[in-house]
């Protein structure tokens, strides 16, 4: 396997300055590679300098079998058990998408594309539970995606998602920015799909508390994280690819999704009673306040 890294990242992809110094060096899990990560005090980026590119390798079986730079979830498992931890993070996306739905519709189904959607479960999910509301289709490459056409999600090929542009009024990315080596061209992308006035609700590590120390931060993972983003540097990501940026506040369904991070977090995989006792909304706000969890702004396309 080859280990070694294609490109050298020096410039910001955000600000484009240019001659930022190299902050930190951390050793990758699977590859025993030192990646090294930039950080630039002037938009809140940062981001590995020397990434991992042979994508098909850092994304094949053994990744979504949580045997590779990832081992806290195993996604197969997710996808065929109803009794994962997963299951609260698809509910809290849905309630976060229907609470920002409103009654716009009007009794209508909206259209969704789950970009990254990895092997479909959060597709598959919504198909089960709010296919009154929503018509949802996924969209991933490389094994994660063969995976899940397989188990029956709706995941379009790229030539596929090429013929949908303009064509949705919700785009989720779920834990997806943090791993996309061009960020500004993966959110041009994500606004081409998007009708005017579309929602774009997307879920990423915050940089902003750990600034001082950023090897410190467990998302950290350099072989699958390569971007790392401060809220200031979305909301400025988002209005040079064509959305406003706005703040959503704390909404329906971030309490679930907390909730799962914490567990995941625990190396909890399955559900079990003595979580469900957990006083959920209340730890949910004190994390969120202190680790600013849900501070990004989200998308309108405009």
């Amino acid at each position: 396997m080859d280990k070694s890294p294609s490109v050298t990242r020096t410039r910001c992809s955000i600000c484009e300055k240019e001659g930022l110094a190299r902050v930190a060096s951390v050793t990758g899990i699977r590859t025993g590679q030192d990646f090294h990560i930039r950080y630039c005090a002037d938009c809140g980026f940062a981001w590995v300098d020397n990434p991992w590119m042979d994508f098909a390798t850092v994304y094949d079986e053994a990744y979504y079998l949580g045997k590779g730079s990832d081992p806290l979830v195993k996604y197969v498992d997710e996808l065929e058990s109803e009794a994962t931890i997963r299951q609260w993070e698809w509910q809290g996306i849905l309630q976060w998408a229907d609470d920002m739905r409103g009654d716009k519709a009007k009794g209508q189904r909206l259209r969704w594309l789950d970009f990254g959607c990895g092997n479909g479960g959060l597709v598959r999910y919504v198909q089960k539970h709010a296919s009154d509301r929503w018509e949802i289709e996924g969209f991933e490459e490389g094994w994660a995606a063969g995976f899940g056409r397989e188990k029956g999600c709706a995941i379009l090929t790229r030539d596929e998602l090429s013929t949908r542009t303009n064509s949705y009024d919700l785009v989720t990315a779920v834990e997806v920015l943090e791993h996309t080596v061009d960020p500004r061209e993966t959110l041009r992308e994500v606004r081409s799909m998007l009708r005017p006035g579309g929602e774009f609700l997307y879920t990423t590590g915050n940089l902003e508390p750990y600034t001082h120390n950023i090897p410190a931060w467990r998302y950290v993972r350099p072989e699958i994280h390569v971007s790392y983003f401060e809220p200031r540097a979305l909301a400025r990501l988002l209005e040079q690819t064509g959305f406003e940026a706005r703040n959503p506040g704390y909404r329906l369904g971030h309490t679930a999704i907390i909730g799962y991070k914490v567990l995941k977090g625990l190396k909890q995989r399955q559900l079990k009673p003595w979580m469900y006792l957990l006083p959920w909304p209340l730890l949910s706000r004190v994390l969120n306040a202190r680790l600013k969890i849900f501070a990004h702004p989200m998308g309108v396309a405009r």
